[in-house]
């Protein structure tokens, strides 16, 4: 079985937004989006599948997917990448669904990914899971 390292993105600043972002979550996102990434980090790459995952479309977008869940009357959406190295993947950035046209979402997810590759390991760190108690 395959066991995913997960890792998130950070500024050069040191700032971390996924973690900004996860702090912010309320508590059934937090759990439903804690829930996913416990299930997807076991499985192999080829079952990450709707309607949990699902990978962006175009070469633009390549090793691009989104973790996507429903909590607290909202839709969310995670942005993850399949890299920089084998059975890792790494967090981008995340949001809230509020329209159809992710365009600047999926922009961002690229432009980070690309400071990936670039800088490597001074823009990415491992990524925990926060158990909140509200």
């Amino acid at each position: 079985m395959t066991a995913w390292r997960l890792l998130a993105f950070k500024q050069l600043s040191q700032r971390c937004p996924l973690d900004e972002w996860q702090d912010g979550l309320g508590v059934e996102s937090f759990n439903r989006f804690s829930e996913i990434m416990e299930r997807l980090q076991v499985l192999p790459r080829e079952l990450w599948r709707r309607p949990d995952f699902d990978l962006l479309k175009g070469e633009r977008y390549r090793g691009i997917g989104e973790i996507r869940f429903k909590g607290d009357k909202r839709v969310h959406r995670a942005f993850g990448w399949f890299g920089p190295e084998r059975s890792m993947f790494t967090l981008l950035h995340a949001c809230l669904k509020q329209r159809s046209d992710l365009t600047a979402e999926y922009e961002i997810a690229r432009t980070r990914r690309d400071l990936v590759i670039q800088y490597g390991w001074q823009v990415i760190y491992e990524f925990t899971l926060k158990r909140i108690d509200r």
